[in-house]
């Protein structure tokens, strides 16, 4: 450890000394004799504490057992930068214990395990204190600790450890990363533009906002949580890595330059702000998935292994400039579905098509080649698509049969 000292000309001067690197968590000394200039420093730590303070959130709803046929239930949604909007309940049936918070305090992160402390009433008496741990993983795990107003303990559960795993249910933990463009470059490797002085890892939340309108190069190639570019972030993003989200993407402000990349997303695509595909992949490597907005595909893959449902905004077109993939397999077909049922999405495959086991439904083909998909069924209400059955064959004989009068006159 480091220690130092300044001193600084003038009558009367402070005097500075602290031990280590600049950082809140690290211990610092003051003697001032000029109250002004020492509530200034101080003011300026604490506003670099909360500046590079990680961000954390715990997410989700589940059940566990801790006792044979006694449930327990919890649902929580606490993130640190908003500690006053964030709750937590819990219940356990063989006590009829029925926890609510009033207040969350905290929350902590290591890993994949969330600690969140807190106040709240059970069964409506105020001024119980409690512990829960969460834990993201397979399977996901809580553990609860509730004490009297006294302090005395009240309830805890496991008795004998700190989390019990789930029988069902979905707990998240993550790490929020929010770009600040503090660096001297526009690289997301670079620690110093991200808001806690870290660069994003595997798992992380990353966000874009009005915290920094500063262009992004992104050139890490991890696995990130979500990808979120949100209103108020103006400038552009441009891929130099092949990032997999295993959430969504949302695009609801500035640009994506997804220039030669490759994107592989779990969850779902929307985008309201502007996608530039240039020479870019996107695949779909989820089960249920949807795409929101207008978009313009360069490649657009989704290879189902097993069955599922890809949804597309009603009134909105998919452009794919070079080739489209959409495929399932035999036994697990891949369903093309509008988010409205009974009304068009709108799709223009311009390059090349490799469909097959698909059961289409809603979709209009604007293209003006017909799209001819092979083991594939139709739901109906198709247009300009040849499919094996469901009745869509009228439609498109009608369709064919308009080109050719017009292609007479």
């Amino acid at each position: 450890m480091r220690r130092r000292s300044a001193d600084y000309a003038g009558n009367n001067p402070p005097s500075l000394l602290y031990e280590g690197d600049y950082s809140h968590a690290q211990k610092v000394i003051f003697s001032f004799k000029k109250p002004i200039l020492a509530l200034t420093i101080l003011f300026l730590l604490s506003f670099a504490s909360s500046v590079f303070a990680a961000d954390y959130r715990a997410s989700g709803n589940g059940y566990n057992y801790p006792e044979p046929s006694f449930r327990a239930s919890m649902s929580l949604d606490v993130k640190s930068s908003s500690l006053g909007t964030s709750w937590l309940k819990y219940y356990y049936t063989r006590l009829r214990l029925s926890l609510v918070s009033t207040s969350i305090t905290g929350i902590s992160s290591d890993g994949n395990t969330a600690t969140v402390t807190g106040v709240g009433t059970v069964n409506g008496a105020a001024g119980y204190t409690f512990t829960v741990t969460v834990k993201d993983s397979s399977p996901d795990a809580i553990g609860i600790e509730i004490h009297n107003p006294d302090g005395t303990l009240y309830f805890k559960d496991p008795s004998d450890g700190v989390t019990h795993d789930i029988a069902s249910g979905n707990f998240i933990v993550e790490i929020i990363k929010t770009w600040s463009g503090g660096g001297s470059d526009n690289l997301a490797s670079n620690p110093a533009n991200w808001s806690d002085n870290t660069a994003p890892q595997n798992g992380d939340v990353i966000v874009f906002n009005s915290t920094s309108t500063k262009d992004c190069t992104w050139d890490i190639g991890i696995i990130v949580a979500s990808l979120n570019i949100n209103a108020g972030y103006t400038s552009t993003i441009t891929l130099n890595a092949n990032p997999t989200v295993t959430g969504s993407v949302t695009i609801t402000s500035g640009t994506l330059n997804a220039a030669f990349s490759t994107i592989t997303v779990k969850g779902n695509w929307t985008n309201s702000g502007s996608f530039s595909s240039g020479t870019s992949t996107v695949i779909l490597n989820g089960i249920n998935q949807t795409i929101y907005g207008n978009n313009t595909f360069y490649n657009l893959s989704k290879i189902a292994t097993s069955a599922g449902v890809l949804s597309f905004e009603t009134g909105k077109t998919q452009t794919i400039v070079n080739s489209l993939i959409l495929t399932g397999a035999s036994g697990n077909i891949l369903s093309l579905r509008s988010t409205s049922q009974g009304n068009y999405w709108y799709i223009n495959p311009q390059g090349t098509r490799s469909i097959s086991f698909v059961d289409a439904k809603d979709s209009n083909n604007i293209h003006q080649t017909t799209i001819i998909p092979t083991n594939s069924v139709s739901s109906g209400n198709n247009v300009n698509w040849r499919l094996g059955v469901g009745g869509s064959e009228c439609a498109n004989a009608v369709v064919i049969l308009h080109r050719l009068i017009f292609a007479k006159i």
